[in-house]
């Protein structure tokens, strides 16, 4: 949670039942430290919860004055559960060939960043490919990154289905070749290189509890009952 104030405040925690707009209608209260940044973050204690709506809508964030007046401080609310994060990297096309084992594109990475997925794109349709992908930082000694990846094409009047992203683990290569292993031209149209990951979110784990299962079979339902300390 986020919040700004401009004012040394003693700052409260409310859980507000019926108006909003008094302090004595709260029916929870949680002080909160003080803070002299104009821009904080709060985490939210964890005793608050069994008394916040499920859509935490019945928050509030007070301030009292040396006056005795209140103040209601504006926050956003922040929640630091795991996210998806997806970085496109620039990357330059810098040659094209082929030889009997298939054809070649080689990518340069001109800053040289972390990647771990490289998202294909093909004029032609209807293919079933096998992709390897060598990483290079002098474009003399090559590495294996991935082998014999599978891309696929399908498009008829019964389906409409591609699957052309190469993945592998993350690598910081400058240079990246591709060859698709194909007899006849892929006729390559695009590519997007990316750096796709998860970003882990932060969670409390809690020890010294008991649960205890029951079945219903009438309703062909498990309960799970959990205690918590």
């Amino acid at each position: 949670m986020t919040m700004k104030t401009n004012i040394g405040l003693s700052l409260l925690l409310l859980i507000c039942s019926y108006s909003y707009g008094q302090l004595s209608t709260y029916r929870y209260a949680q002080p909160l430290q003080e803070h002299t940044a104009q821009w904080h973050a709060i985490a939210l204690p964890t005793a608050i919860f069994k008394h916040l709506n499920t859509d935490l809508s019945d928050l509030r964030v007070y301030g009292v004055t040396a006056e005795n007046d209140t103040i209601e401080a504006p926050y956003l609310l922040r929640q630091a559960k795991s996210k998806q994060s997806r970085t496109a990297v620039a990357a330059l096309l810098r040659n094209q060939s082929h030889n009997e084992k298939g054809y070649y594109f080689t990518f340069e990475i001109p800053n040289q960043k972390v990647i771990n997925q490289i998202e294909l794109q093909f004029k032609v349709q209807n293919f079933d490919w096998n992709v390897t992908v060598e990483g290079s930082h002098n474009q003399q000694e090559w590495f294996t990154v991935q082998e014999n990846y599978r891309i696929v094409s399908l498009h008829n009047e019964l389906t409409d289905y591609e699957f052309t992203t190469v993945k592998f683990p993350k690598s910081d290569y400058r240079y990246f070749r591709l060859r698709v292993d194909s007899k006849k031209q892929p006729e390559f149209s695009a590519a997007t290189v990316v750096l796709d990951e998860v970003i882990e979110g932060r969670s409390i784990s809690y020890s010294g509890y008991t649960w205890k299962s029951e079945l219903h079979k009438s309703d062909k339902k498990t309960e799970l009952t959990i205690d918590l300390k």
